[in-house]
């Protein structure tokens, strides 16, 4: 009997499932559509050279095909991708962007309005494996007054379907809006707050969500005259059960 070969095969799968352990992705919330745009800042934070693909869907989970897809980075090296310039504008040109990779990333997203810079926001956490729990709850304040309000996004970076409920609840937390939602393997929800509750100089505060598995939550920020002033995203859970 010949254990080499046994041995070789027990190794081989060792280190083919380390490697896919290794692997990670990144999920944010992107815009493209109208005067909108999204630029990434990709930054190596590892000591090591690593690469990374980008992954971008519309709105309704379709995979998109970008004129470039994937880069090396060398230690701590950092790539700047304006996503206008990878995909054509449209109407559904917004919802899920993941970025896969065997390394450790940081990931800068910029807002632009008009080709304006408005803001931006740094994510630091890789996607976590679906199925470590059954729930999984995400907040975000949000904003529907006479002066500010807010486009409520809610995208699914997992190959499966996802179910939720978003909460949103008054200034004195009161309970004011309940809905449920399904969204397809990385399908994005959007939804403007003025068709969830009504206008209140009340009408701010908690936006509370929970999902059957990770998600994305973002919200966009809007003035009384419906210019965007800034977007938000949250991909880390603060609670999980």
């Amino acid at each position: 009997m010949h254990k080499t070969p046994i041995v070789l095969a027990a190794l081989f799968l060792l280190l083919f499932l380390g490697l896919a352990a290794a692997a990670r992705s990144y999920a944010l919330y992107y815009d493209c559509s109208g005067t909108q745009d999204t630029a990434l800042v990709v930054m190596n934070s590892g000591g090591e050279a690593t690469h990374f693909t980008l992954k971008l869907y519309d709105a309704y989970g379709a995979r998109l095909d970008p004129k470039a897809d994937s880069w090396d980075l060398a230690p701590f090296e950092s790539g700047y991708l304006i996503l206008s310039d990878l995909i054509d504008r449209g109407e559904a040109r917004f919802g899920l962007a993941l970025i896969e990779t065997p390394g450790l990333l940081t990931v800068g997203v910029e807002t632009f309005e008009k080709e304006v810079w408005l803001g931006s926001d740094n994510i630091v956490d890789a996607v976590p494996e679906a199925g470590a729990y059954t729930t999984y709850w995400y907040g975000l304040n949000y904003s529907n007054t006479p002066k500010q309000t807010t486009g409520i996004v809610i995208a699914n970076p997992n190959a499966s379907v996802v179910a939720g409920v978003l909460f949103l609840y008054s200034s004195a937390g009161n309970l004011e809006k309940k809905l449920d939602f399904v969204l397809e393997p990385h399908e994005t929800d959007y939804h403007p707050s003025t068709t969830l509750v009504p206008v209140s100089d009340a009408m701010w505060g908690v936006l509370d969500v929970k999902a059957t598995a990770p998600i994305v939550l973002a919200a966009e920020y809007f003035n009384a005259a419906g210019a965007l002033l800034n977007v938000d995203q949250s991909t880390h859970f603060y609670y999980v059960e």
